[in-house]
């Protein structure tokens, strides 16, 4: 009975592990979206989310560098969409983004 509980602890740790992966391969698909869209609370909780994990990860025994190599990732994603966010605030918010291109009407010239 032991092993048996042993082997589904593992398969949901894989399953939790593969799940926790998610989070930054999402942020680095948005790397190229537009900056309007990011959401600086959530992305600032992930941030410190991913700096408590790291720790967390190494202090663990045995320590885990697989979660520490996702919260590495996961941290740099985060900062790096929280960069791409503090660029677009800090602006004029009139240039061309995506966004705002397709909401415009269209200017057709006679």
């Amino acid at each position: 009975m032991a092993a048996k509980s042993a082997s589904y602890i593992k398969g949901v740790g894989m399953v939790g592990a593969f799940a926790n992966w998610m989070i930054p391969v999402a942020a680095f698909a948005s790397i190229t979206d537009d900056p309007s869209r990011i959401n600086p609370g959530m992305t600032s909780a992930l941030a410190v989310y991913s700096l408590f994990f790291m720790r967390w990860s190494l202090a663990i025994s045995p320590p885990n560098p697989a979660l520490f190599a996702c919260h590495v990732a996961n941290e740099a994603a985060q900062l790096t969409q929280l960069f791409r966010y503090g660029k677009y605030a800090m602006s004029d918010k009139t240039e061309a983004t995506p966004a705002a291109v397709a909401a415009a009407p269209s200017e057709q010239k006679k």
